[in-house]
């Protein structure tokens, strides 16, 4: 996969930290954490690529293998993340440019019928959206928006917290996963088992999360982060019928923390399930496409039937 005498496409996975660091400090303005790095692209698989020029990555196009449910059926996914190009990089952002290059050889390798995933999803802003539409990369098929609340005084009975330690909690969430699985119906999801969760929030490497457990007939349980003077809602996972006690929740346990608010990132079809008169709704410019670069599901099939959270895009 040899570009030019100076340029190569390389496994991102083979470069060493201090080859990504440089590029995603001047792309992001944010120190490079390795160990994070590492946590975020773990194994068993990492299909990012990096474009290398003399030694120095001058782009990057990341992928998290991510398991899916669509319309109640498991597929293979992947989420894009991380896509940096230098400032310095030679070739713009047409289609001899390195963000095409990468994003075409990455999909090209990666998604679609009869590769290793049927779908692709990211988080990017919306200039970089129609970027990738304009290049025949991506097709949109969402939009997120963010919604805030104001705390509220501390509820009683009080939700309570679980950790990866706790006698029976690995049952607890992937009872509730079912259960949301369910409900979801002809939705489309990543898959919240317990083996995603311990992954995901337990096994942060900075462990900032905390899971609150709702005591209803069935299980529910909300993901919350400190977030400045805000409580951020991160996840949900449980039957639908609970996402209104869960909203709750996370507005009284703000309260309690002495937060001023809760906020949360929704994709448009989640968003409908959550909004209340309470909820405060702001354009954050970010869209959520699918890969229209290989044959693969139609985009119309997938457009306003994604439920994705904070969780699905927020791996700081």
């Amino acid at each position: 996969m040899t570009a030019t005498a100076e340029q190569r496409i390389v496994a991102a996975a083979d470069l060493p930290a201090e080859v990504i660091a440089p590029l995603f400090e001047a792309c992001f303005g944010q120190p490079f954490d390795a160990a994070w790095w590492r946590w975020k692209y773990r194994a068993p698989r990492n299909p990012s690529l990096a474009l290398v020029e003399d030694g120095r990555a001058m782009a990057h196009y990341g992928g998290m293998p991510r398991a899916l449910s669509m319309f109640g059926e498991p597929v293979a996914g992947l989420q894009v993340g991380d896509v940096m190009v230098h400032p310095q990089a030679r070739g713009g952002l047409g289609r001899r440019g390195p963000f095409y290059r990468l994003a075409s050889t990455f999909l090209g390798h990666e998604v679609g019928y009869g590769l290793p995933a049927l779908l692709a999803f990211g988080f990017p802003n919306l200039r970089a959206l129609r970027l990738g539409e304009a290049l025949g990369l991506y097709a949109a098929v969402d939009t997120v928006t963010e919604l805030r609340w104001p705390a509220t005084p501390h509820q009683v009975p009080r939700p309570r917290r679980i950790d990866a330690a706790d006698t029976g909690t690995a049952a607890l969430i992937d009872r509730a996963w079912v259960q949301m699985q369910a409900d979801l119906g002809a939705m489309l999801a990543g898959v919240r088992d317990a083996m995603w969760w311990s992954a995901r929030y337990a096994g942060h490497p900075a462990a900032p999360y905390a899971t609150w457990l709702i005591e209803q007939p069935e299980p529910a349980l909300l993901v919350l982060r400190a977030h400045g003077q805000a409580l951020e809602w991160i996840d949900f996972i449980g039957p639908l019928a609970s996402l209104a006690a869960a909203r709750d929740a996370a507005r009284a346990l703000a309260g309690a923390g002495a937060h001023g608010e809760v906020f949360a990132w929704l994709s448009s079809s989640a968003a409908a399930r959550v909004r209340d008169a309470a909820a405060v709704e702001r354009n954050i410019e970010v869209g959520v496409p699918t890969c229209a670069y290989t044959p693969g599901p139609a985009a119309e099939t997938l457009r306003g039937r994604w439920w994705l959270m904070g969780g699905d895009a927020d791996f700081r």
